[in-house]
């Protein structure tokens, strides 16, 4: 999935086999872009190993202390042992097309990761770019690959609650920059 990818092959599979890099994609005729709603809305979803929920509702109770009126949603794997605050709406598993209209009630798709390899995250924020929301998401290795950090996205610190509340709330409160990302 990403640059970083190919030493740990290499090491893996030894000299013989050719290796490279390929990007990963998603299907832009599926996630179309979609205008962006006046309220305000964060959506995070994805449920893999690597997903740092306590950073992310962490991040969550800064954005609803300092704008209660935002949304928030999330889709928190059912294995955590963090509890869901009630002003956070825990979504359930959906089929993909029901996905599409929850990136369209989002202002802005927030992920949280702990360190990791394979780009946890990669998925939403690509499908996030492709139905016309701002990401903010956590600078794991190999995320920039996928994405430039001021340009169609904000990347910040692993664990930083702070900084990821922060953008957060920047893009939530600055329709045009959120817009143009």
């Amino acid at each position: 999935n990403s640059r970083p990818h190919l030493e740990p092959m290499r090491a893996i599979v030894g000299p013989g086999p050719r290796l490279q890099f390929t990007t990963f994609g998603i299907d832009e005729t599926f996630f179309v872009p979609q205008p962006l709603r006046e309220t305000p809305c964060v959506l995070s979803i994805g449920t893999d190993r690597d997903r740092d929920w306590a950073t992310l509702l962490g991040a969550y109770a800064l954005v609803h202390e300092e704008m209660p009126e935002a949304e928030l949603l999330t889709q928190i794997d059912s294995g955590s042992d963090v509890p869901v605050p009630d002003y956070v709406t825990a979504l359930p598993r959906m089929e993909f097309d029901e996905w599409r209209g929850v990136y369209a009630r989002a202002s802005v798709v927030a992920t949280a990761m702990r360190h990791n390899l394979h780009v946890s995250g990669l998925t939403v924020s690509l499908e996030a770019r492709a139905t016309g929301r701002p990401v903010v998401t956590t600078r794991t290795v190999g995320m920039e690959d996928f994405l430039t950090d001021g340009v169609d996205c904000a990347l910040v610190p692993i664990g930083d609650e702070r900084a990821l509340a922060d953008e957060i709330l920047r893009l939530l409160r600055d329709r045009q920059a959120a817009q143009e990302m």
